[in-house]
């Protein structure tokens, strides 16, 4: 064991020599990731821009290129030297390796390098790293698929998130910097069998909704899904974005059998900011599990406080007359009384069922 660590020790301190030296040369040489792009056939040859690489081996050209710790520079240095020297076709074969006896750290930094210079059939090589048995090939070509950023990439991952090919989670997590939109791809995952799936379909589409695009209604028919996680992010997902036209659903879930569904349902209602559901909401105060209760106490204030708000507003807003035009000779003949009416939406008199036993 002690030879181990000690060898290993000196392999690390040799690496970071050398790595001190090409920073020293890149900072020389003033290089700039963003004046010289990555691109698959490189223009000026390495050795004009660092010599110091020229002189290592693949493997520690290949790690270091993808390796995150040192600073951008040096990786970018390192995926250029690796794309002029060995070519594109060595770095391609590297990444379509696969099966026992090949080493999954070469393949990953092959797949690494060709994904940020966007090479050609890079989209196909990361679906192949999809379906490896190594988790590891697996995790970091999800992560590549995210950095791609483009409509092909994220159709690749949405398919692996309905074929469940790794941590649901992990997947969504990728699909969540996408700043294109990406509603055609996930609405379909809403009537899948699968129900991590479905959760993540629901939560995604949550923050899609940039421009108000979401379809509610597909979404609140999740509000019967027989798995509670989905009724819970249904309900979550109707309180986030305001969905008041989906109202009587999420009243509907405040009487759900799961604990945890009420409690969100609470939250959701409470976004609404409606007084009509404050009855409601007060009712869940004697409701047995102390985590409902919690959540309905804080429910009213909230709306007592938003009720405070406007009412203060209300109190301050200037009398009709005087903000009529001055030339004016009408007045408005509308009582100040019936403005606490406008905007106001149709009281909910019904009421759900009580709660299933």
């Amino acid at each position: 064991m002690s030879i181990f660590v000690l060898t290993s020790r000196m392999r690390h301190d040799s690496r970071r020599r050398w790595l001190g030296k090409v920073v020293s040369q890149l900072r020389e040489l003033d290089h700039s990731p963003a004046a010289q792009p990555l691109l698959l056939t490189a223009d000026v040859p390495t050795t004009s821009r660092n010599p110091v690489i020229t002189q290592l081996p693949k493997p520690l050209v290949y790690r270091t290129a993808t390796d995150v710790a040192p600073y951008t520079p040096v990786a970018t240095a390192f995926a250029e030297h690796a794309l002029s020297h060995w070519g594109s076709e060595s770095l391609v074969a590297a990444a379509s390796r696969a099966g026992p006896g090949v080493d999954r750290w070469e393949r990953i930094s092959a797949l690494c390098i060709l994904t940020r210079a966007k090479a050609d059939h890079i989209h196909e090589l990361l679906f192949d790293a999809l379906q490896d048995k190594d988790p590891d090939v697996v995790s970091n070509a999800i992560v590549f698929l995210g950095q791609l950023q483009d409509e092909r990439a994220a159709e690749i991952l949405v398919t692996a998130l309905r074929l469940q090919l790794f941590l649901p989670s992990f997947i969504a997590r990728q699909l969540e910097k996408f700043t294109i939109p990406l509603n055609h791809l996930l609405e379909p995952l809403l009537e899948v069998n699968t129900t991590q799936a479905r959760y993540w379909a629901v939560a995604l589409l949550a923050r899609q909704d940039s421009e108000g695009k979401v379809p509610l209604y597909k979404i609140a028919r999740l509000a019967d899904d027989p798995d509670p996680a989905v009724r819970k992010v249904v309900v979550q997902t109707l309180g986030l974005l305001g969905a008041s036209e989906e109202a009587l659903v999420v009243l509907k879930l405040l009487y759900d059998d799961v604990p945890f569904v009420r409690v969100h349902a609470v939250k959701a209602l409470a976004r609404f900011h409606w007084p009509d559901f404050r009855e409601s909401i007060a009712a869940m105060l004697d409701d047995p599990e102390w985590r409902v209760r919690v959540a309905a106490r804080e429910a009213l204030a909230e709306i007592d406080q938003v009720g405070d708000t406007r009412h203060d507003e209300s109190m301050h807003a200037p009398a009709p007359h005087e903000a009529a035009d001055a030339d004016s000779t009408e007045l408005p003949t509308l009582p100040f009384a019936d403005f606490t009416n406008l905007g106001r939406k149709t009281p909910v008199h019904a009421r759900p069922e009580e709660r299933r036993s």
